[in-house]
């Protein structure tokens, strides 16, 4: 999964899957989304900071939660649909107070109703944390070089790794197109402060990206495909999973 740190939690896409109208509204009202879903996700980050900090004593990180944040939230099913429909909830907020409609007045109301109760369900069952964050993997950057190949179009995308291998998410898929007699060269310009090896896919179709090399960073940090071309492996991962969970019951607001 992803980490809560690595990008906003759902995409415009995600919240037409729930409110088939929603973004129509958003044009229509001029609401824009992208602030509203970010909007949501900074709220919701204070209140799972103000959960862990509240009882400091139930996190294993409780000696520098303040200074660490939220890097080590996993980005969980529970918790992307709470941000969805406080997203939502948002932008039918604007839309009824630039038009007092009172159809934007049940859907706000339903969609309140629907965020807190799941952020109850999230909170009932726990914070996912991870215990060495390896955050999302910026883009490479793609240049060519001189080699034994055709022509071709090829998709690449990146993951860090932690010391005990464990990756993060991969970077968005980057492509390019080369020419006969050239080959490509993936570079990035940093790591991560606790990357301690990178995981390479690549193929012609971005679709169906396969494991390239999985292995120690290299200095600098540049790859090259191989003579051998294009190899086939497995497909790219979505993430760290959650390996501790902080729960507390008795400390969760509900109402």
């Amino acid at each position: 999964m992803a980490l809560f740190t690595d990008g906003i939690l759902n995409q415009e896409s995600d919240l037409q899957d729930r409110e088939s109208s929603i973004l129509n509204i958003a044009a229509l009202e001029g609401v824009d989304t992208s602030a509203k879903r970010k909007l949501a996700q900074e709220d919701i980050g204070n209140q799972i900071k103000l959960f862990l900090l509240r009882d400091p004593w139930l996190d294993p990180k409780r000696l520098w939660r303040r200074l660490y944040d939220l890097r080590d939230v996993v980005a969980s099913g529970p918790l992307k649909q709470w941000h969805a429909e406080a997203s939502i909830a948002m932008i039918y907020s604007d839309a009824y107070s630039n038009q007092l409609n009172d159809r934007y007045l049940v859907k706000l109301t339903q969609y309140e109703n629907l965020a807190r109760e799941s952020a109850i369900r999230y909170l009932l069952g726990g914070v996912e944390l991870v215990y060495d964050p390896v955050p999302k993997a910026a883009c490479p950057t793609l240049t060519a070089v001189n080699g034994a190949a055709s022509s071709a179009t090829y998709y690449f995308a990146l993951a860090w790794q932690n010391a005990k291998g464990q990756e993060g998410a991969p970077s968005d898929v980057v492509s390019m197109t080369t020419s006969a007699g050239s080959v490509p060269v993936l570079t990035m310009a940093t790591a991560p402060e606790n990357a301690q090896g990178w995981s390479i896919y690549g193929g012609t179709d971005p679709g169906a990206l396969a494991l390239q090399y999985s292995g120690s960073l290299p200095s600098p940090l540049t790859w090259i495909l191989p003579v051998s071309g294009l190899i086939t492996g497995r497909p790219p991962g979505r993430g760290q999973g959650p390996e501790l969970l902080v729960v507390n019951e008795s400390r969760i607001q509900r109402g």
